[in-house]
């Protein structure tokens, strides 16, 4: 882990299953897609690692886009995007056994085709809050947009809001 300091922040770059600091903060947050990319027991221990940084009576706001409800009344397998300079392609295949979507992107740019692949947990509702419930949080609002939308089938994501 290493740390960075600039004027009002410090950021911390480390594991985020494992977080060093303990009951610090009054919130925090998780946006950006940054969750579901670990088995059960690391999506866990992520969430653990998050309520210990958070103080008692703290808040958690947790967005996640890999919740069955948005990812599938809206899931094409294949789907391209262009950049000003680029071109990404984009192929998903999703294990319902598992609950894991599996994407092969390809970036061409300057004619150099470039493949990363990637897995996220996908969690149906439910489950996303039995897991938050398990991590030692209390949900105390959900919803679908930033708009406050009540979350439902076709939201553009899940945005729960987590006390500890």
């Amino acid at each position: 882990a290493s740390a960075v300091g600039m004027p009002g922040a410090t950021f911390d770059r480390a594991d985020m299953r494992h977080l060093s600091r303990d009951g610090e903060f009054d919130a925090a947050f998780c946006f950006g897609n940054s969750f579901g990319y670990f088995s059960d027991e690391g999506n866990l221990a992520f969430l653990e690692s998050v309520r210990r940084a958070v103080r008692p009576g703290g808040v958690v706001v947790l967005e996640s886009r890999l919740v069955a409800e948005v990812l599938f009344p809206q899931f094409q397998a294949r789907r391209w995007f262009r950049f000003a300079d680029s071109i990404m392609f984009t192929e998903a295949s999703y294990d319902p056994a598992g609950s894991v979507l599996t994407n092969e992107y390809s970036f061409l740019r300057d004619g150099v085709l470039d493949r990363k692949p990637a897995q996220f947990r996908i969690y149906p509702y439910r489950e996303l809050l039995d897991l938050t419930r398990s991590a030692g949080f209390m949900l105390v609002q959900s919803h679908g947009s930033l708009e406050f939308e009540p979350f439902g089938l076709g939201s553009s994501a899940a945005y729960l809001v987590l006390r500890r």
